[in-house]
């Protein structure tokens, strides 16, 4: 029987960035539109500004976690 090492156990994408992760471009303009064109915007509308007038489409809670 053949001995595996530890590293069997670790998953091959390990380290890497998933296909579905949001880019820093995208999150910085997030924040740079946050803190002044949409300022004062909710989370839940922001989304909505966002699809509308930059094409940009992300979900709400990502608009949140981007904020924090």
């Amino acid at each position: 029987m053949k001995e595996k090492s530890v590293l069997a156990l670790v998953h091959g994408n390990r380290g890497r960035t998933p296909k579905h992760a949001i880019s820093k471009d995208i999150k910085d303009m997030v924040a740079l539109l946050a803190q002044n064109e949409y300022k004062g915007a909710s989370c839940q509308h922001m989304p909505e500004l966002l699809a509308e007038q930059r094409g940009i489409h992300i979900s709400s809670k990502s608009v949140s976690r981007i904020l924090k």
